[in-house]
Order: C-alpha cells, then sequence, then structure tokens
C-alpha cells in the first residue's frame, strides 16, 4: 500500500468513526516577526504561527469541502451567513446590510413624532447592523459606533426626510398638493426679511391638522433650521412666492420656486451636519 492510499484510509477511518487521534491536535507555536524592520525585543511585534502535522490539514480540508457542501444543500445555512460560504465575503454583507438600511429609510419621514417608545425599537433595530460593521460588542455603547459612521439617529433621520422634502417643494413647487400645504409668512411680518419662514395654518383651514402631519412636521422643523439654511438670494424672490393656500381650492394663487442661497447639494450637506451635530451634542 502506498504512502496516499495509507493516508487516505486513515483519514475515512477519522470521519468513519467520529474519532481525531489526540496527537493530531497538537501543534508548535512558533512566533514570526510581523516586519523585519520591527524592533525584535518588542513581543507585540510578533504573531504566533501554529505548525500542525499534515495529516491534521489534509482531514480538516476533507472535512471543510464536505461541510461546504452539505450545510447549503439541505438548507442548514442561514441565508446572511458570509463567512467562510463561496461567493460570499464581508463586502457582500455591507452590500446588503446597506441596502436594507435605504428600506429602513423608506418613507420614514411618516414616522414624525412617533412615541418615543417606539422610536427607540426603530433605533435598536438600526444599532445592529452598526455593531455589526465596526464589531463593537453588545456590551458596548453604541453611540461611538454611530458616530464614527457618520450615521445619524433615528429622529435626525426622520427630521431630514421631512426638511428635504419641504426644501423641495419650496424650490420646485412641485408636487403641488404638497406645495399647496404649506404657506409662507408675507416680507412684511418675517423677522428678517432674507429669509425664507413658513407660516402658521390660517384659521379658515377647513382640514384638521395633527402633529404628525407634513404641514405641522414642515412647519414647526424648517422654522427651526438656522438661518443660512433658509437665506434667499434677494427679497424680490419671497415677496414674488408668498401664498396663503387651501388645500383643493381652485383659486390657490400660482406661485414661483424660492431661490436660496445655498444650492440643493449644499443645503443637504449642512442640514446633515446640523442633523449630525443634534444626534450628537458635543
Amino acid at each position: 500500500m502506498n504512502m496516499s492510499s495509507r493516508w487516505l484510509n486513515i483519514v475515512n477511518l477519522s470521519l468513519s468513526s467520529d474519532q481525531f487521534h489526540p496527537i493530531l491536535k497538537e501543534s508548535t507555536i512558533s512566533p514570526l516577526l510581523k516586519k523585519c524592520t520591527l524592533d525584535k525585543d518588542q513581543i507585540s511585534n510578533y504573531c504566533p504561527i501554529s505548525i500542525l502535522f499534515l495529516l491534521s490539514k489534509i482531514i480538516e480540508r476533507v472535512v471543510k469541502s464536505r461541510l461546504t457542501d452539505f450545510l447549503p444543500s439541505n438548507n442548514l445555512l442561514n441565508p446572511h451567513q458570509s463567512a467562510y460560504c463561496k461567493h460570499h465575503s464581508t463586502k457582500t454583507a455591507l452590500l446588503y446590510i446597506h441596502e436594507q438600511l435605504s428600506k429602513f429609510d423608506y418613507c420614514n419621514s411618516l414616522y414624525y413624532n412617533l412615541p418615543e417608545y417606539q422610536l427607540n425599537r426603530l433605533q435598536l433595530i438600526k444599532n445592529s447592523p452598526a455593531r455589526a460593521v465596526v464589531r463593537t460588542p453588545k456590551s458596548s455603547h453604541i453611540t461611538p459606533a454611530l458616530r464614527s459612521l457618520q450615521w445619524l439617529k433615528i429622529k435626525e433621520r426622520i427630521d431630514y426626510k421631512i426638511l428635504y422634502l419641504t426644501n423641495k417643494v419650496l424650490t420646485t413647487t412641485k408636487p403641488s398638493y404638497l406645495y399647496d400645504l404649506i404657506s409662507l409668512q408675507p416680507l412684511r411680518s418675517t423677522r428678517s426679511s432674507d429669509v425664507v419662514t413658513l407660516a402658521r395654518l390660517s384659521s379658515n383651514f377647513s382640514l384638521k391638522v395633527n402633529n404628525c402631519s407634513f404641514r405641522h412636521a414642515s412647519l414647526r422643523l424648517w422654522n427651526e433650521l438656522p438661518k443660512e439654511l433658509r437665506q434667499l438670494v434677494d427679497d424680490e424672490s419671497l415677496s414674488q412666492s408668498s401664498h396663503f393656500s387651501i388645500t383643493g381650492s381652485s383659486s390657490s394663487p400660482s406661485s414661483s420656486p424660492l431661490s436660496l442661497c445655498i444650492t440643493l447639494s449644499l443645503f443637504h450637506s449642512r442640514l446633515k451636519t446640523y442633523l449630525f451635530h443634534k444626534s450628537f451634542p458635543t
């Protein structure tokens, strides 16, 4: 019997008997200098290298190969398992997490003014992928991880979406059904003539507005923004755009889009910075 046949026989016996000889579990640990330029007298500059018997490695490879085929073919692997799976990697896992976060933000403006306990539940869901990305244990506080990833907290993400829509509606007047829900203070009643301020609901407004509506949220959040995010190019733009419309009214005056001092991309960038400081105050 040649050597390869003997080894094959040993491997088959080990698998069929569910036995792995103790000698095959032994290894020699040798320190290896991480870089040749490092100080050889510093223990931290070494990494341990485990040297196993060749037969041990062969059995390990055979078992891994069989498990790799057996587990997925029998649906025994979690579909989100990425480690030690063919065609799976950290990159694919991160792409999946990013995709789920995008779904998480879908229509999140509807979460405005939810009870705090419900927002906390959503935050816990969002914390899980953050821990996975930065490899933060459950015992550690999540705030440093969120800050390092520059992820807004749930409340600020909701505010971001509403303010994003408000800015879009003000600068494009589209869609009209949202534009008709907000009104601008006339030029004569603003504290500062070069700042866009939303007006409160008029007393003859026929629809009841609750504290979760877009009209209520946009009014409150927009007027709390810093002046530099609401500044107009000139006063004439405000006077041309001011309106007090009633939803469903065909007599609503036509209005022109506002021209803010900053571009849309710059508005989003500064808005995120503003909300980031609200999420993680220093």
